[in-house]
């Protein structure tokens, strides 16, 4: 975390976010909530980020929770306008390992038509470490995120094919 003053880690904040801002990062999507960000000593992050000229998505998600599926979906959707858009992206949490991880992993099933939850969790945590994906909640999450971008993926190819059916053949020979 930018700034970070807990327990025994020490960071500066302006030099964390001028670092960011140096490594050509555009937008941040943090998922710590306001109280978070003042336990761990940096309750004017956003703001700091916001000074660098960086675009700030402030999407709060408490520490060992999941977002409801229609909060990650909303999530996954802005942040891949951002990268399709080319503009370089960070995501964090406190640790990188939970929410962080969770929103990487989600945004990986929604990128690709292949790949796995387990898949998913096994790329993050061979990335982030064993600690990553840590609880049943996220886990199953993601597995309910699989099978709706599934179905609606499913529900959009299905929409082409009727639109194209349609435009193949005008009503006036359906009867």
């Amino acid at each position: 975390l930018p700034g970070c003053k807990y327990k025994n880690i020490r960071r500066d904040l302006q030099r964390d976010v001028e670092e960011l801002h140096n490594q050509g990062v555009q937008d941040v999507f943090v998922f710590c909530t306001r109280g978070e960000l003042s336990r761990y000593r940096v309750p004017s992050l956003l703001e700091a980020y916001e000074r660098q000229g960086l675009t700030v998505q402030h999407r709060p998600i408490p520490d060992g929770e999941a977002p409801e599926l229609e909060q990650c979906c909303q999530i996954l959707d802005e942040l891949q306008r951002h990268l399709e858009g080319g503009r370089k992206t960070l995501i964090h949490c406190f640790g990188g390992l939970g929410r962080s991880a969770l929103i990487a992993a989600c945004l990986l099933l929604q990128l690709s038509v292949t790949m796995t939850a387990s898949d998913a969790i096994k790329l993050l945590r061979e990335l982030r470490g064993r600690g990553a994906i840590q609880t049943v909640k996220v886990r199953t999450l993601l597995s309910c995120l699989k099978e709706t971008k599934k179905m609606t993926l499913n529900t959009f190819i299905h929409a082409e094919i009727i639109k194209t059916i349609n435009l193949m053949c005008p009503a006036f020979y359906l009867k």
